[in-house]
């Protein structure tokens, strides 16, 4: 706050400068009183008081309309943008219009414009029947506010894939976990420039901020002290028992790799360090009027992680952008080949089970064996 009130001191002139001021912010009257010096114009979601305010909004999935009051009369306006973070967003830049002299046509023209605003609340639209959004979201705040917004314009269930970066703040870890886990309904944990740390490591200390709660109702492998939640593909690993509950004595016993699969498909929590595979699982997920969201790099189109042979940090291409828009039509090229994407592993129909009184259920047969799909 003190740093952005300099910009507003800053403010003399009368003939080119102008301040633009947020009523709904709770310090709108520092901002007010700090450039008294020049032509101040205010803006609010509600508050008819403000120069430019939100008279009428409608939230959807895909397209937001709004009216909004200024001093050139209502401006109606169709935007791509949605969430309510968003029109505030879009009377930030109409008061913006309003104080550089543009006409009600110019600043209506300039807000339909905008498709987008790269990695933050970013739509990815590739025709499909739900909502598919990115963003930069990588604090517990930040996600809580993506995930509430995205309930608001309606969605069905909200999918959220989201990690948290390397030689960073291991204290928030536990916490987005958290806010995750209480505001989806499919959480997805997966890496996010883990740099010099272990992508599991990582996952585990997400995890813990609901593990606890999530093991406990599954009381048979809570005793067995199972940790299932881990990496879908790597979960095979873990899980053992305490030494001397197998009737053996010595041994210790595992869960197969199918029943941690079973445990994270009805928990709907799974941990998938390979982004790009939990990217394409989420959208797999996915049912008409769903929101899948995917935090935390937003605009990056790098992923930097821990090179063992050189035992240096470096980068490599990676977009969540280019990869969600991938992913849309690979799902999409596979379920309209029958295969069911709404758990893991991914399956397909055995067909070749044939009874006496006709084809029985078709039952799921895994594609696992498929390295390349």
């Amino acid at each position: 706050k003190a740093a952005k009130l300099k910009l507003f001191q800053g403010l003399s002139s009368v003939d080119r400068q102008r301040a633009v001021v947020n009523l709904d912010d709770p310090a709108a009257g520092d901002f007010v009183a700090a450039a008294a010096d020049v032509p101040v114009l205010t803006y609010s979601l509600a508050d008819p008081a403000a120069d430019v305010y939100c008279q009428y909004y409608e939230l959807g999935l895909f397209e937001t309309q709004l009216t909004m009051q200024t001093p050139l009369g209502p401006i109606e306006v169709s935007s791509g943008l949605i969430c309510k973070t968003n029109i505030s967003n879009l009377l930030a830049a109409a008061a913006a219009g309003v104080a550089l002299g543009a006409t009600a046509e110019q600043i209506k023209g300039g807000l339909e414009a905008v498709d987008n605003i790269p990695g933050r609340f970013e739509v990815i639209d590739d025709g499909q029947e739900f909502l598919v959004v990115v963003d930069y979201a990588h604090t517990p705040d930040a996600l809580a506010r993506v995930i509430d917004d995205v309930r608001e314009v309606g969605a069905k269930r909200v999918i959220t894939v989201f990690g948290c970066g390397g030689d960073r703040d291991i204290g928030k870890r536990a916490l987005m976990g958290r806010t995750a886990h209480e505001k989806s309904d499919v959480v997805v944990v997966t890496s996010d420039n883990c740099r010099s740390e272990d992508a599991d490591m990582i996952a585990d200390d997400i995890v813990r901020g609901f593990a606890v709660e999530v093991y406990q109702r599954y009381p048979e492998m809570w005793d067995r002290g199972c940790n299932w939640l881990t990496d879908v593909h790597k979960c095979v690993e873990g899980g053992f028992e305490r030494q001397g509950d197998h009737p053996g004595g010595s041994l210790a016993w595992r869960a197969p790799w199918a029943q941690y699969q079973k445990l994270q498909n009805d928990a709907r929590r799974y941990v998938m360090t390979e982004r790009y595979a939990a990217i394409r699982c989420a959208l797999g997920f996915a049912s008409p009027g769903d929101a899948v969201i995917v935090a935390g790099k937003g605009h990056e189109d790098y992923m930097e992680y821990w090179d063992e042979d050189t035992q240096e940090k470096v980068m490599h291409w990676f977009d969540d952008r280019v990869e969600c828009y991938a992913g849309l039509r690979e799902v999409a090229k596979w379920q309209a080949l029958g295969v069911r994407t709404q758990i893991v592993p991914w399956s397909v129909p055995d067909r070749s089970r044939v009874s006496r009184n006709g084809p029985e259920d078709l039952q799921p047969k895994s594609l696992d064996h498929l390295d390349d799909a």
